[in-house]
């Protein structure tokens, strides 16, 4: 959680400070360590490299996880999403797929290797929670805790 307020003015960016919990596989000790994600405007946003990991960010809102690729002409980049990344040809095919797995409980292929178009050419005022490489490796050792051989009960959700 933020352990502070985060205030922004001028232009300013503040550093937000948020406490995390890492565990080993199979390791019941806890290490507290602090790492850092930064607030940034998009000028700045957009002169990071591919592969930054950002969430869209509003006062005290963070929005999904998102890769950034390329950027494109200097006021527009690539992204892919973490959520919501379902393998479809064409938004139709993937409102589709999306409504069937609702109806029926079907598991859909995911493409986490996909990109897409922002587009959106938000104000210079919009701003991004970007991710440090300690906060991505944090965020790995905490996924791979959700996958079943990590889980000391066996089956996944057992």
């Amino acid at each position: 959680m933020p352990a502070g307020q985060l205030l922004l003015e001028h232009g300013e960016r503040q550093d937000v400070y948020i406490d995390r919990h890492e565990h080993a596989a199979g390791d019941s000790s806890q290490s507290r360590g602090k790492c850092k994600v930064r607030i940034v405007k998009r000028p700045e946003f957009l002169k990071m490299p591919p592969e930054t990991l950002y969430s869209p960010y509003g006062h005290c809102y963070f929005g999904g996880l998102m890769i950034k690729g390329d950027t494109l002409n200097g006021n527009d980049w690539c992204y892919q999403e973490i959520a919501g990344a379902i393998d479809a040809s064409d938004s139709g095919e993937w409102s589709d797929m999306l409504f069937r797995s609702a109806e029926t409980g079907e598991s859909l292929p995911m493409d986490f290797d996909c990109e897409g178009r922002d587009g959106a050419f938000e104000p210079d005022e919009t701003m991004y929670a970007v991710y440090e490489p300690k906060d991505v490796e944090y965020l790995i050792n905490r996924l791979k805790r959700c996958l079943p051989q990590a889980n000391t009960g066996g089956e996944h959700g057992a």
